[in-house]
């Protein structure tokens, strides 16, 4: 994809693309403006002929059924530009932990924990699991969201539950990893089918990298490389300079069956223990918030950000609002009003009519039952 040729590129009459703002999971993105209201938003491109399964579609399907559930970036539109599918959706905020010189105080931290095990938390009850779960994947909103926590790119995520609220069966063998190395789960890696236990894993991996600005395995790249050093990773080790309830965290995630649900409260508690402990308080300051960088950056994208979406009970209203009257409706309307009734006439074939000694060829639905006709 040759990005810098793309810019200035109109999608179907309606968006602009100008400015190529980074690399998805599955695709490129860029900032488009719609032509028509001046708005700008994030718009992702899928190459169509890239070799690889189709992952964009699947992420705005997602996206769509979790958008009323839990803070998701809202994506307004799916469809095919040339080679390419494309899809829009709203713009979120700068990678945060860049600017932080690549490690969060203990306050943060708890914070943005609380934050992400909520987020995937929500995305589980609704049956489904991200199996891409990493730091690049989350995101501060804008406007009024400015200091909520987002999960984004759904491109690999899956179905943990089928028909019936039956769990996913276990399988193994399988020859690729999925999702991204570095924080992907010890199953995973090893051709395990990933499940709700492997996303907690890999937030686990994040926490860790949130809290010390590096992984062990960071400077390998190695599939069994990066396996060897994870499974020789001691969550004693993980923990080192955390507060203790982070080894029980780590210790539930660990101890997880395929199958088994997380006790998503229990985690919940640790987590508001710490901040008790410690005296913070979940007030949604951030270590960020002070970066002159970030404030300029932030006002810029503030900005450029659409305005949000109507709320769903307002939509029903309208639906019920513009809701079209049914034929019986307006035949009491009418009745009641004292006005004459439209009534439909039926077609009679021609050897009805002979049979009948008819002249007229439409009768009302009483004339037909009267005369007793039946084959029109």
């Amino acid at each position: 994809m040759n990005r810098q040729k793309l810019i200035g590129s109109i999608i179907n009459d309606t968006y602009k693309l100008k400015k190529y703002l980074g690399k998805g999971g599955h695709g490129e993105v860029f900032v488009g403006e719609n032509m028509k209201t001046q708005k700008n938003f994030a718009i992702k491109l899928e190459y169509l002929f890239n070799g690889k399964k189709e992952c964009l579609q699947t992420e705005y399907t997602i996206n769509r059924w979790l958008v009323n559930k839990t803070n998701v970036p809202v994506a307004y539109c799916f469809g095919f530009w040339g080679d390419y599918r494309y899809m829009v959706m709203d713009i979120l905020g700068h990678d945060l932990f860049e600017m932080c010189d690549k490690k969060f105080s203990l306050k943060t931290l708890l914070q943005i924990t609380e934050q992400m095990l909520t987020l995937i938390e929500a995305m589980h009850k609704a049956d489904y699991i991200h199996r891409d779960i990493k730091p690049a994947n989350f995101g501060i909103g804008l406007g009024n969201k400015e200091n909520l926590l987002h999960i984004f790119d759904f491109g690999i995520s899956n179905k943990v539950k089928l028909k019936g609220n039956c769990h996913i069966p276990f399988a193994d063998g399988i020859e690729y990893v999925i999702g991204t190395q570095r924080y992907t789960s010890i199953f995973s890696h090893k051709g395990v089918e990933q499940s709700r236990r492997d996303d907690l894993e890999s937030m686990c991996y994040t926490i860790f990298y949130l809290a010390n600005g590096t992984l062990p395995w960071g400077k390998y790249y190695g599939n069994s490389e990066v396996l060897h050093i994870k499974e020789e990773t001691t969550i004693k080790t993980m923990c080192s300079g955390l507060p203790s309830q982070f080894f029980e965290f780590f210790k539930h995630v660990d101890e997880l069956k395929f199958s088994e649900k997380p006790n998503y409260p229990m985690l919940h508690e640790l987590l508001r223990t710490m901040m008790k402990e410690n005296g913070f308080v979940f007030d949604h300051q951030y270590d960020w918030q002070n970066k002159s960088k970030y404030q300029r950056i932030m006002k810029v994208r503030n900005e450029m950000s659409p305005p949000p979406p109507p709320i769903l009970k307002n939509r029903t209203n309208l639906q019920e609002k513009r809701k079209r009257k049914t034929k019986s409706q307006k035949k009491r309307e009418a009745k009641a009003a004292g006005k004459p009734i439209k009534q439909e006439l039926v077609y009679v074939c021609k050897a009805e009519r002979v049979r009948h000694g008819l002249t007229q060829k439409k009768f009302t639905r009483h004339q037909l039952k009267e005369l007793n006709i039946c084959r029109i």
